[in-house]
């Protein structure tokens, strides 16, 4: 989204290169630059020019993540989102051949999740909107996180609402879409569809406003290539399960 913002084109992949596996595993998002992997958000946000943000701001963003790890309360329904994303850069050889292999990386999402729920056992807070108060207290004074136009903070922060619809918990996306203290975050929600109306991935478009375009959804076919390429893994189970572990160790390590 900080791309798109800035209008900066880029091959955008879910297929992190073999280097990169095997120096720090599974990492999103990442960022190929000057010969060098980046996977920091706000590392790359400030290489492609946004201006970085106080550790304060960056710990009232990163606090709305609670309810993330719902993700995978349903096996289908996470395996089909994957299998929904519409693949749109690169060659159509290239975009069969990423939707193929796009499997691994959903399952070694799946089991990242289902180890920090088995290890961390979460607590659901008692009101899903808690988390986001400090958020609409900011945006009563002034349109975006930033202040007059969008910034680092709005990018990041808008990133875990995208994160948040892409797969929803119901309770969690009612918070977001009904409390009534939450006036300041769904209209500066509105303003950052309408700054990147043009952007492919907004899961939390058409919740907002019928003027904002739901995502495009693969087709039959890219979605048949998903299915047949996760079959294909779990026939394969020991070994899938084999580079999973190793590419969990390799993530877990570099944090």
């Amino acid at each position: 989204m900080g791309l798109h913002l800035n209008r900066q084109e880029c091959d955008l992949t879910p297929l992190p290169s073999v280097p990169k596996l095997m120096q720090s595993g599974i990492r999103m998002p990442a960022l190929h630059v000057n010969g060098q992997w980046q996977t920091e958000s706000a590392t790359i946000l400030e290489i492609i020019g946004f201006e970085a943000a106080s550790k304060q701001d960056r710990d009232m963003v990163a606090a709305t993540w609670q309810g993330v790890l719902h993700r995978t309360d349903s096996t289908l329904t996470f395996f089909n989102a994957f299998a929904s994303i519409k693949l749109r850069h690169g060659s159509s050889r290239m975009r069969f051949i990423r939707q193929l292999l796009r499997p691994l990386v959903s399952i070694f999402f799946y089991s990242l999740i289902r180890l920090g729920v088995w290890r961390l056992k979460p607590q659901d807070p008692a009101d899903f909107a808690d988390q986001f108060r400090p958020v609409n207290d900011r945006l009563k004074t002034q349109p975006f996180l930033a202040g007059d136009a969008p910034g680092i903070l709005d990018v990041q922060q808008f990133g875990i609402v995208q994160c948040h619809f892409s797969i929803p918990y119901q309770p969690l996306i009612a918070a977001m879409l009904e409390d009534p203290e939450l006036n300041e975050f769904r209209g500066w929600v509105r303003r950052m569809h309408d700054q990147l109306v043009d952007y492919p991935h907004l899961y939390s478009a058409g919740h907002f406003g019928d003027q904002y375009t739901r995502c495009e959804s693969a087709s039959r076919g890219h979605k048949a290539v998903f299915w047949l390429g996760l079959l294909l893994y779990l026939m394969l189970l020991p070994v899938t399960l084999s580079v999973i572990v190793l590419l969990i160790l390799k993530t877990v390590s570099k944090r």
